[in-house]
């Protein structure tokens, strides 16, 4: 299926990852993300084909999994951890793994998460997908993580995204109505991903 998402990407994540020091956990190939970091960011995964490509594009990246890896007290400016969460086989493992962005992260510095939502069928139909979410339950986990949720936005199979759904009911303080709704445009196999962008508060 096309990444049809992918000039939303740009356009809304870019600006918040360019330049800056990186941490891409489950980082494949580095080509979403940690391309945009500066030299110093670095991607961990457990692919070692992934991986290799990688360096060969010249990215510093390194093996190992998601809220395992000792990074010797390093810190980043931004954690991103695109879809690598539908993949983790317990809630333990999801937790462990925000838990360890916060850490990695400097003060002020931001969390980015992608991942298919639980509704949509297409997020089974990969079966290495174990585990999916709605923005409610993906936003308690990262909130539990100690994070502050800035901003949300939920990708579509369709060639646009609605304004509404995504920022005027888009806020925290609906999450159930934001999710029900969410939920019938799924019944049509329309909505794809959740993003949500969060700070680790100084």
């Amino acid at each position: 299926m096309a990444r049809i998402d992918w000039h939303r990407f740009v356009n809304n994540i870019k600006p918040l990852i360019k330049g800056k020091k990186i941490l891409a956990i489950g980082c494949s190939d580095g080509g979403n993300d940690l391309a945009f970091g500066d030299k110093e960011s670095l991607g961990v995964d457990c692919d070692k084909q992934a991986l290799k490509r990688a360096r060969d594009k010249g990215l510093r990246v390194r093996y190992g999994f998601a809220g395992k890896t000792d990074l010797h007290g390093e810190k980043f400016e931004v954690v991103t951890i695109i879809h690598l969460l539908e993949h983790l086989e317990t809630r333990k493992e999801v937790c462990d793994t925000l838990k360890s962005a916060y850490d990695v992260l400097e003060n002020g510095g931001t969390l980015i998460v992608a991942t298919p939502y639980a509704y949509d069928s297409s997020a089974w139909t990969n079966w290495e997908h174990v585990r999916c979410f709605t923005m409610n339950s993906l936003s308690v986990l990262i909130e539990n993580a100690g994070f502050r949720i800035l901003d949300s936005y939920s990708y579509w199979h369709i060639p646009f995204e609605p304004y509404l759904l995504n920022h005027g009911i888009g806020n925290f303080r609906f999450p159930f109505k934001r999710d029900y709704i969410l939920k019938l445009f799924a019944n049509f196999n329309l909505v794809r991903d959740l993003w949500i962008i969060a700070r680790k508060e100084k």
